[in-house]
């Protein structure tokens, strides 16, 4: 069986920029500097420029003092500027102060998930190692109990008096056994190997693209 060779420096890159939660959160604390960036412009003064019309109209009746709103040319504009300085500023100091903890929360959070995903990767490339090189001790001690096998098979068919004895039954009995619990562990060691072939994928966030799966994107 042809070993799978993972770049470390590379699978750890690749877990780092695919896995879904690490891009989750990044879409979180990028959120958290949008809101860190609104609160800090609501802590300026403030300077609004307005425009306003009226028009004003009299009359016994309603419709009559509408009517003289647009015959009279009553209508009046007003244009000018609002300029706001808060004494003290509490409420705005306070939800500033109260996003930037927020922010601090999410950095946090990455840095917890990356060192969580550098673990995950770490331990998916040591099994997957350590299956590769158990498959070779599995299928040696496999190869030397068919051997063994083989030896009293070919001792039976030579024809000695011995071969059909209780001991030597037993014996062969026992190796053929024997030879069939290594087979079946030489197996459960390949299917363990290829286990661990599918986590380090899952550990790096490559798994659809491993089993060749497109996602569509969402609309834009």
């Amino acid at each position: 069986m042809t070993e799978y060779k993972v770049n470390y420096p590379q699978a750890t890159q690749t877990a780092l920029q695919g896995r879904p939660e690490i891009i989750a959160q990044r879409y979180r604390l990028n959120t958290a500097g949008i809101a860190e960036d609104v609160a800090k412009n609501q802590r300026l003064p403030r300077l609004d420029m307005f425009y306003r019309q009226e028009t004003t109209g009299a009359g016994d009746q309603y419709h009559s003092s509408w009517d003289q709103q647009w015959s009279n040319e009553t209508v009046n504009h007003m244009f000018g500027f609002s300029f706001e300085f808060p004494i003290g500023n509490r409420a705005a100091e306070a939800a500033y102060s109260k996003v930037q903890k927020q922010q601090q929360q999410e950095k946090l959070a990455l840095e917890n998930i990356r060192e969580q995903v550098l673990t995950d990767v770490n331990n998916s490339m040591h099994n997957l190692n350590n299956s590769y090189l158990e498959i070779s001790e599995r299928l040696a001690v496999a190869e030397a109990e068919k051997n063994v096998t083989l030896n009293h098979l070919a001792f039976q068919e030579s024809g000695q008096r011995n071969t059909m004895s209780p001991e030597f039954l037993n014996l062969k009995l026992n190796s053929d056994e024997r030879l069939a619990n290594a087979r079946i562990t030489a197996v459960q060691t390949v299917i363990q190997y290829n286990l661990a072939l599918v986590d380090i994928h899952r550990a790096q966030g490559t798994l659809l693209r491993y089993f060749n799966i497109d996602i569509a994107d969402m609309p834009k």
